[in-house]
């Protein structure tokens, strides 16, 4: 209601025809926003506090001031305290937004290059029934090329190597996840099924994937700026690809070879109705 009476215009109607595409790390980027805003906030909060405070001592108080000032600040110390807590809990989430929305671009943005390579790129797709989005999404001649984005910090000196041995990913402190495999695999799981909901929903569709003949799905984990050895995950011939930014058209897409090639006929529908599903999500956008 809010956003139609800021933005509504009686006396005229929007120009754009089509909804725009989301852009990469969209979801990230708003999040970042209310991190910045939240901050702000806090900054904001103990200095209007301490104005009321000098206020009510020299204008309203009926103590003595100096009494007066004394039983403000045991209000104003404890206010303090909980806004630098608050405040540096915000600066950690604010770098930790900054820095996927920065990693969310530069992957978007190099898997751009694969539409030499025939693909159609979508990017920051949003499940709204369980709240998690998709990084970005590839289609063409392979399936669909789901792919996961994990920026991660460099350490200032040593190895910036992850080992990937197709179970789990290791860092250089010798921790180990599973959880970017789980994610990734999680969210192709929810694009097939997604693109069997939209294949069913054509008239006449050239695509005939369902459940029982699923769409070809690629699962692939980047993390941009890091050297990943991924030699195990190739020898055990693993199904989840882990590989940085550079590598990911070049070396992952270009050699992906995954049967039943699809058609051009089906590649180009499937990367329709995708465009048509996303383009209807964002309608919102450029109603008044």
């Amino acid at each position: 209601m809010i956003r139609k009476l800021l933005l509504g215009n009686k006396e005229s109607r929007p120009p754009f025809l089509k909804a725009p595409l989301p852009l990469p790390g969209e979801q990230v980027r708003e999040k970042l926003e209310d991190e910045l805003i939240g901050f702000t906030l806090a900054l904001l909060f103990p200095f209007f506090l301490l104005i009321l405070v000098i206020y009510n001592t020299i204008f309203c108080g009926t103590l003595p001031r100096y009494l007066s000032f004394c039983v403000s600040s045991i209000t104003i110390i404890p206010a303090l305290i909980v806004t630098f807590i608050y405040g540096i809990k915000r600066i950690k989430n604010i770098r930790t937004y900054r820095l996927g929305f920065i990693g969310e671009q530069v992957v978007g943005q190099e898997l751009e290059r694969s539409r030499s390579l025939g693909y159609v790129v979508f990017h920051d797709i949003y499940n709204e029934e369980k709240k998690f989005n998709v990084d970005h999404i590839a289609i063409g001649k392979a399936g669909i090329i789901v792919v996961e984005t994990k920026a991660k910090s460099k350490p200032k000196k040593g190895s910036t190597e992850i080992i990937y041995d197709g179970k789990k990913i290791i860092f250089l402190d010798k921790r180990y996840t599973y959880e970017p495999l789980v994610q990734v695999g999680r969210n192709s799981e929810w694009i097939q099924e997604l693109a069997h909901k939209l294949i069913a929903l054509e008239r006449k569709p050239i695509c005939h994937f369902n459940a029982m003949n699923p769409v070809p799905v690629v699962c692939v984990v980047v993390y941009p700026g890091w050297h990943i050895d991924y030699n195990e995950a190739q020898r055990i011939k693993a199904l989840i690809m882990v590989t940085n930014e550079q590598m990911l058209v070049d070396s992952v897409i270009r050699s992906l070879k995954q049967p039943p090639e699809l058609t051009d006929e089906m590649v180009e529908e499937l990367q329709d109705i995708f465009e048509h599903y996303l383009r209807e999500k964002n309608k919102k956008l450029i109603e008044y």
